[in-house]
């Protein structure tokens, strides 16, 4: 009698988890389109292809709230849409310098680097990103 029950638990499980991956999926397919929908809107030119990335926080006004979502990069804009929750537009005017860093607001992850943006008011924003060094080809580097 209990071995059924807990295979069906174990079935409820595996069917929940399945559908949040696909769910997951489909939001980011949505955020995608949407980055590319708007991009053309605003005659925009995409340097880097929207692609999953993560954003890990910022000094100032975008939050300190980690999470997932799309980020691309046109000539004007960087854009970020989070999976769930507003979409984060930081045009590529306000970015002083941009830089690859070990740790960003306290966290360090091992074998991933920070991509590390400083804007025109000091605000520092942080995101993980599949090719830093691409985003570095794209943005004005660090001076140091």
């Amino acid at each position: 009698m209990y071995w059924i029950i807990a295979i069906s638990i174990i079935v409820f499980i595996v069917l929940l988890l399945s559908f949040t991956k696909t769910a997951l999926k489909i939001r980011a397919l949505a955020k995608t389109s949407k980055i590319l929908h708007d991009t053309s809107l605003r005659n925009e030119n995409l340097l880097i292809e929207p692609y999953w990335g993560s954003f890990r926080g910022a000094t100032e006004k975008y939050g300190k709230i980690k999470c997932d979502g799309i980020i691309a990069l046109t000539d004007k804009n960087l854009v970020f849409e989070k999976i769930a929750g507003d979409s984060i537009e930081i045009p590529v005017r306000k970015i002083v310098s941009s830089s690859m860093e070990k740790s960003f607001l306290g966290e360090s992850r091992p074998g991933q680097d920070y991509l590390v943006l400083c804007l025109d008011d000091g605000t520092q924003v942080g995101f993980i990103v599949k090719d830093a060094n691409e985003w570095m080809r794209h943005l004005p580097e660090k001076k140091n």
